[in-house]
């Protein structure tokens, strides 16, 4: 993979990210997705061997469940 740009995340919003990465990739956009399972105990060295060489930016997604927030 030759990704310029990731998203990272977990749960339920990854099919809808997937879905967008894949009709940004047919345009010619350079995205990928890491899918997070399990964060803990979390493995610094997994997540940097998923990650491309070819990565210029990263983006984390996360959700929370707080009122007002």
């Amino acid at each position: 993979m030759d990704a310029e740009n990731i998203i990272i995340a977990m749960g339920s919003v990854v099919d809808t990210i997937k879905l967008v990465v894949e009709e940004e990739n047919k345009k010619g956009n350079k995205i990928g997705v890491v899918e997070v399972h399990l964060y803990r105990p979390f493995s610094k060295e997994y997540l940097k061997n998923v990650i491309p060489r070819t990565v210029k930016r990263i983006a984390v997604l996360d959700r929370t469940k707080e009122a007002g927030s």
